[in-house]
């Protein structure tokens, strides 16, 4: 398969070893037929909801953050809020409707803080965040929540 941009030229496609799988999220399951297609165009793009960030929480991305593999959130304040330490696990849900699979771990260090692991390495990869990058996490309501959201931030 070729791609061309809108000026006729070859675009490369990225290889990826291993090939990368996307999940979507699917919250609104009665606007799709019982073949997965959505019965009205507007429904095919996603975007986030406002209701998705009741709770929210900004961070600036440090070094660790982006290469060791793991997000560390403060777990005073939106940590003890949204989070249990029983959770072991949630999906966090990019601006593009992709759904990542994500760890969570609360370690007591000097600070208590959750250590989010699983596909977060992955988000940062591709979506090429680096030091600096600001990320804004959601969670609908107080209490257990198994979906995140995560956007991005623009200044």
């Amino acid at each position: 398969m070729r791609l061309k941009d809108r000026f006729g030229k070859d675009v490369v496609v990225p290889n990826y070893n291993p090939p990368r799988k996307y999940t979507l999220h699917r919250e609104d399951s009665q606007n799709h037929n019982i073949f997965g297609l959505a019965r009205f165009r507007e429904t095919l793009s996603y975007h986030h909801e406002n209701g998705y960030f009741q709770h929210a929480f900004v961070k600036w991305l440090d070094v660790s953050d982006v290469t060791s593999g793991y997000l560390a959130i403060s777990f005073n304040g939106f940590g003890e809020l949204v989070m249990t330490s029983d959770c072991t696990e949630f999906s966090l849900v990019d601006d593009s409707g992709h759904k990542w699979l994500c760890t969570v771990d609360l370690v007591f260090d000097s600070i208590k803080y959750f250590k989010i692991g699983g596909q977060w390495q992955n988000f940062c990869e591709c979506r090429s965040l680096c030091e600096g990058t600001i990320i804004k996490i959601g969670a609908p309501k107080l209490g257990i929540n198994r979906i995140f959201y995560i956007t991005l931030k623009v200044l």
